[in-house]
């Protein structure tokens, strides 16, 4: 991601009455939805996305973003 930019999240899950938790939630337009936008980054970040499913089942996955200035 360069110096300014913005970045969209893509993650995709299915199923019925998920919720979505994203962290860290830094740089983050929220970290409740699926697809959060990125702004605003100053650093390479790792973000954790955990799903819960109705009944308590869980899953959790990663995304690396690397930051790169204008230099």
């Amino acid at each position: 991601m360069l110096e300014g930019g913005e970045i969209r999240l893509n993650a995709t899950a299915t199923g019925n009455s998920l919720q979505y938790l994203w962290t860290p939630v830094n740089y983050l337009n929220s970290a409740t939805l699926l697809n959060p936008t990125v702004t605003g980054l100053t650093d390479d970040i790792t973000y954790t996305l955990r799903v819960v499913a109705r009944g308590g089942c869980t899953k959790q996955d990663d995304v690396f973003i690397k930051y790169r200035d204008w230099e």
